[in-house]
C-alpha cells in the first residue's frame, strides 16, 4: 500500500513538473505563472517575477528577484513572514527560463511600509534582494559603460584612419599641426574611456543613473545614485531627485524632508521649494487652503529661497501664500512682492510662475493691480505659448477693470480650439454665468468632456435631456476625479434608481477627492446614505454638517448638502429649529429643484 501511494506522489509530481510553466496551477486552481506582476486573493499579495539565465540556478535567481523587486516597491521592506510560494522553470534553447511567486499578508505590507524595526524584516530574502539589485545595476551600468565604449572606440577608429592618411602624404607645416590635434583629440578620448570604466564618476552621470532606474521604475537604485551625486559630488540636483523617489515612489516623506533640506543648503532651488511644499502639507491638516492664514512661515521661507536660487514657479507660489498671511501691504512689501512675480514670470519664463503672477496681481488685496496681472498673463499666452495662461486671461476680462466679453470668448476659445480642455470648461462657465450664451457653453463643455475634462462632464450632464444619458456623463465626470459629478451621479442613483449601496460608492470617490469647495456633497451624501442603510449615528452627521458649512453661499454642492442637514435634524435629532432653518432656505432658493421640491415638502410637516 505504502509502495503504491509513493508511486502515486512520484507520478503526480512527474506529471506537474511536466507541465509548461504556464499551465501550472496553484492551491486556489489559478494558473499563477500567467500572472506576472501583481494580483491578491483572501488577504494575501502575490508577486510574480520572471527570470532567464544560462542556468537554472541564475534564472531562479532573477526570477525571485524580481518577484521581490515589486515586492518592496510597494511595502518597502521585506517583512520576516514573506515567502517563496511558487518555483517553476524549463528549458529555453540554450538558456533558463524560470517563474517564482511570493506573497505577503496585507497587514504585513502595511507593516513594512511603516515601520524600521529590524524584528519585521526578513533576513534571508533582504540579502538575496540586495544581491539581485547589486547584479542587476552592474550588468545595466556595464552595459551604459559599453555602449558608450562603442562610441569613444568608434570615434577613435575614425581619428586614426585620418590621422593615418595624415602621416602618409607629404609632411608640411599644415600637415604637421593638424596631425597634432589629431594626436591630442585622441588621446582625450582614450581619457574619456579611462573616466567611463567607473558608471558613476561624476555628478552629471550620477544623476543621470538616477532618472534612468526611475524611468524604469528602479527605484531604491534611482534614490542610491541621487544620493552618490548629492554626498560625492555635492549635487543639490542629486539631493533632491533622491527626496522626489522617497517621496513620490517610496512613501517616506521624513526621509524626502531630509533630502530636500540637504537640496536646499546647497542652493537648490528645486529643493528648497519642495521643502516649503512639504511644510504647507505638514502644517495644513483638515483646513481647506483657502482659508488658512496659520502655518505659513516655514512654507514663505523656503518657497522664497527657491525664488532667489532661480526656481521660477516658487516666485509666483510664494507671493500667494504672503498674501494669504494677511500682511499689512506696506509700499516695501509691495514692492517685494512684484520684484518675485517679475522674476518668475518675465525673467525666468516659468509659465507656472506668469499664472500664479496673474492670479496674484488680479485677486490680491494687498497687491491689487489688473493691468499688471494682464501683463503676466499676455507674457505667457503669447510669448511661452501656454493655453492654460490664455484660458486665465480670458477670465481675467470679466473683471470690472477691463471688461471685455469679446475677449473674453476670443482667449477662452483660442484655449479650447487648441484643446486645453480645462480651458473648455472655464469659457463655458463664462459664457453661461457671465454672458447668458447657452447654446455656446453648452458647445464648450461637450468639449471639455469629449476630451476627458470631469469638471467638464459634470456641466454638460445639466444640457443632456435623456436621464439615463447625462447620468452617463456624470459617472464618467466622477471617474475622471470632478466631486462634484460624484456627487450628482450618487444622488441619481440614490434617489432615482434607489440603489444606495451603489451611490454610497461613489459618493465616497468624490468625499475622498478632497476638494474642500466642490466635494461637500458627496461627503454629505456618504453621511445620507449611511444613516439610511445603518441608522443614525454621529460621525455620519459630522459628514453632512461639513457640507451645508454656510447657508448664504448657494453652491449646488452646499444646497445638497443643507437639505440633508435639515432633513436629519428633523428625522433624527429631533431639532426642530435646525430643520425649519435649513430646509426652509433651500425650500426658497434651492438650485437643485428635486432637494427644492422635498425641502418645501417636509417643511409642511413640521
Amino acid at each position: 500500500m505504502k509502495l503504491i501511494i509513493a508511486l502515486a506522489i512520484l507520478y503526480s509530481n512527474f506529471a506537474l513538473a511536466s507541465k509548461p510553466c504556464a499551465e501550472q496551477l496553484d492551491e486556489m486552481g489559478m494558473r499563477w505563472a500567467k500572472k506576472e506582476g501583481r494580483s491578491q486573493a483572501a488577504g494575501w499579495i502575490f508577486f510574480t517575477g520572471k527570470g532567464i539565465g544560462k542556468s537554472q540556478e541564475q534564472s531562479f535567481f532573477r526570477a525571485e528577484g524580481q518577484a521581490l523587486s515589486r515586492l518592496a516597491q510597494e511595502c518597502r521592506l521585506i517583512h520576516k513572514f514573506v515567502k517563496i510560494n511558487e518555483r517553476c522553470n524549463e528549458g529555453l534553447g540554450s538558456e533558463h527560463v524560470a517563474y517564482a511567486r511570493v506573497s505577503v499578508r496585507h497587514d504585513n505590507c502595511k507593516t513594512s511600509q511603516t515601520s524600521d524595526d529590524k524584528k519585521w524584516i526578513n533576513t534571508e530574502l533582504s540579502t538575496q534582494f540586495s544581491e539581485y539589485k547589486e547584479q542587476i545595476k552592474n550588468e545595466r551600468n556595464g552595459d551604459l559603460i559599453n555602449d558608450k565604449q562603442k562610441v569613444i572606440d568608434a570615434k577613435i577608429q575614425k581619428m586614426s584612419d585620418q590621422l593615418n592618411t595624415l602621416i602618409s602624404t607629404k609632411r608640411d607645416s599644415g600637415i604637421n599641426k593638424q596631425i597634432r590635434q589629431k594626436n591630442q583629440e585622441i588621446n582625450q578620448l582614450k581619457k574619456q574611456l579611462v573616466q567611463n570604466a567607473s558608471p558613476c564618476s561624476s555628478a552629471k552621470t550620477c544623476y543621470k543613473l538616477a532618472l534612468i532606474n526611475y524611468e524604469q521604475g528602479e527605484f531604491y537604485a534611482s534614490a542610491r545614485y541621487g544620493m552618490d551625486a548629492c554626498e560625492q559630488y555635492n549635487s543639490g540636483a542629486g539631493c533632491n531627485l533622491h527626496g522626489v523617489v522617497y517621496r513620490d515612489k517610496l512613501n517616506n516623506p521624513k526621509k524626502a524632508k531630509l533630502s530636500f533640506e540637504m537640496a536646499c543648503d546647497k542652493k537648490d532651488g528645486g529643493g528648497c521649494h519642495n521643502l516649503g511644499v512639504y511644510y504647507w502639507y505638514r502644517d495644513k491638516g483638515n483646513q481647506p487652503s483657502w482659508a488658512r492664514t496659520k502655518g505659513l512661515d516655514k512654507p514663505i521661507k523656503y518657497l522664497k529661497l527657491a525664488c532667489k536660487y532661480n526656481f521660477g514657479q516658487s516666485c509666483g507660489s510664494v507671493v500667494g501664500l504672503i498674501y494669504s498671511k494677511d500682511y499689512a501691504g506696506s509700499a516695501k512689501i509691495k514692492k517685494e512682492l512684484h520684484a518675485m512675480l517679475d522674476k518668475g514670470c518675465l525673467k525666468l519664463k516659468d509659465i507656472n510662475a506668469c499664472i500664479s503672477a496673474g492670479v496674484s496681481a488680479s485677486q490680491s488685496t494687498q497687491i491689487k493691480d489688473i493691468q499688471k496681472a494682464k501683463g503676466y498673463l499676455e507674457f505667457a499666452c503669447h510669448k511661452l505659448n501656454s493655453m492654460k495662461a490664455c484660458s486665465n486671461l480670458g477670465s481675467l476680462y470679466i473683471w470690472k477693470e477691463i471688461k471685455d466679453f469679446k475677449k473674453m470668448k476670443e482667449y477662452g476659445e483660442k484655449a479650447c480650439n487648441a484643446n486645453y480642455y480645462p480651458g473648455c470648461t472655464k469659457l463655458g462657465l463664462n459664457l453661461w454665468i457671465r454672458s447668458k450664451d447657452e447654446k455656446n457653453a453648452q458647445v464648450a463643455f461637450k468639449k471639455a468632456c469629449k476630451g476627458n475634462d470631469g469638471e467638464g462632464c459634470g456641466h454638460y450632464a445639466r444640457y443632456v435631456k435623456d436621464r439615463k444619458k447625462s447620468s452617463e456623463i456624470l459617472k464618467k465626470g466622477c471617474e475622471l476625479k470632478d466631486p462634484s459629478s460624484c456627487g450628482l451621479y450618487g444622488n441619481y442613483l440614490r434617489n432615482e434608481k434607489k440603489d444606495s449601496r451603489t451611490a454610497l460608492k461613489y459618493y465616497q470617490i468624490g468625499c475622498n477627492i478632497g476638494n474642500y469647495n466642490y466635494s461637500t456633497s458627496s461627503c454629505a451624501g456618504v453621511g445620507m446614505t449611511n444613516i439610511d442603510l445603518y441608522g443614525y449615528k454621529k460621525v455620519y452627521w459630522e459628514k453632512i454638517i461639513k457640507g451645508c458649512h454656510n447657508t448664504k453661499r448657494s453652491s449646488i454642492s452646499d444646497a445638497t448638502s443643507c437639505f440633508y442637514r435639515g432633513l436629519v435634524a428633523k428625522k433624527y435629532r429631533k431639532d426642530k429649529v435646525d430643520a425649519k432653518k435649513h430646509l426652509s432656505e433651500q425650500c426658497k432658493k434651492s438650485w437643485v429643484p428635486l432637494f427644492k421640491k422635498l425641502a418645501c415638502k417636509e417643511l409642511k410637516t413640521l
